[in-house]
């Protein structure tokens, strides 16, 4: 089988190869996925580059890369209750290649109809149900998303608008090819023209009420401007990212802020998936799968394509995660 392989830690695109190898079996409790597709994530390619803190380098031979991705069952070995043929999402090594041996309970078993691309992403779907759990905000509410243009922010607006909350999104500066309205944002407030006119902008979108919850992915000076435009129980919820071992979570400096921030970070790529994981992977599918529901990937390619899309993901972070497209 093909696949995309390295034999030691560095940069990325200095150190990962393509290779033939041997089909993996699937033994005890452990299922050979035929994979579909498998996303490029950036812990895909910080773990590459650099061995955590405190650890020495691993002895590696044409280990796989890749961590996320989703395919069919093919093969299920004994003690395991997926059946061949079900589709499954997973989070753990070895995705970036034609064939994947999973242990059963890393596995999330998906809806057979559910999108492939969506598929790839399910981790990062979830991790974006968490943060807007964590805001505790509910049907009529505002909630203000900071970088409403990252991927992981589209994904929380949407799922906000799901649930009738109103969202308002601050972005650096507008994009003429993507008006958030269209996601579903009842307000954008642009940066660009007049940033030190945010609280007046969110007083006057949520007409003098301003919002009950903020999500914050990048910290920085706004967050002191929207600071006073919360109402007094607002909650406000650092995403910490999603790999907390690449450069650390993010910080925000509470001395200049008033509301206490509740950091969060995505647990579920440490561990296998808890019963808990799978009920909200139900409630996910059901809004996500849906055609409306965008999520945004800026390509998909082939395993011999390999440098190219990596080189592209390091290059335009910002512009959605792109996919290996494996089979059909």
């Amino acid at each position: 089988m093909k696949a995309i392989v390295f034999d030691r830690i560095g940069q990325p695109l200095d150190i990962l190869y393509l290779a033939e190898l041997r089909l993996p079996e699937a033994k005890d409790n452990t299922v050979l996925v035929k994979m579909l597709a498998a996303s490029i994530d950036a812990g895909d390619l910080c773990r590459l580059a650099e061995p955590r803190s405190g650890r020495s380098e691993p002895q590696l031979r044409q280990r796989v890369a890749g961590n996320h991705g989703v395919g069919i069952v093919r093969e299920s070995g004994p003690g395991v209750a997926i059946k061949p043929g079900t589709m499954v999402a997973f989070c753990y090594h070895g995705s970036w290649a034609e064939y994947a041996a999973i242990p059963a309970q890393w596995l999330l078993p998906l809806p057979h109809d559910f999108p492939i691309g969506k598929g790839s992403q399910v981790f990062q779907l979830m991790f974006a149900w968490d943060l807007l759990e964590h805001a505790q905000v509910g049907p009529g509410q505002w909630l203000a998303i900071i970088a409403g243009y990252s991927p992981i922010s589209m994904l929380v607006l949407q799922f906000a608008r799901s649930r009738g909350v109103n969202v308002i999104a601050i972005v650096d500066e507008s994009r003429p090819d993507l008006d958030l309205r269209t996601l579903g944002a009842a307000g954008v407030i642009d940066l660009s023209g007049h940033p030190r006119q945010l609280r007046s902008n969110v007083m006057d979108i949520t007409a003098g009420k301003g919002v009950d919850a903020v999500v914050n992915s990048v910290g920085g000076p706004t967050m002191v401007e929207l600071e006073q435009s919360m109402t007094a129980a607002a909650r406000l919820v650092i995403n910490g990212g999603e790999h907390a071992h690449c450069g650390g979570p993010r910080i925000l400096d509470q001395s200049v802020v008033r509301v206490r921030p509740h950091p969060h970070i995505h647990r579920r790529l440490s561990a296998p998936p808890q019963a808990h994981d799978h009920q909200v992977l139900l409630k996910v599918a059901e809004i996500a799968g849906h055609a409306g529901f965008r999520v945004p990937l800026s390509g998909a390619h082939f395993l011999d394509d390999f440098k190219a899309a990596i080189g592209k993901s390091l290059q335009e972070p910002g512009h959605g995660k792109r996919l290996f497209k494996i089979s059909a």
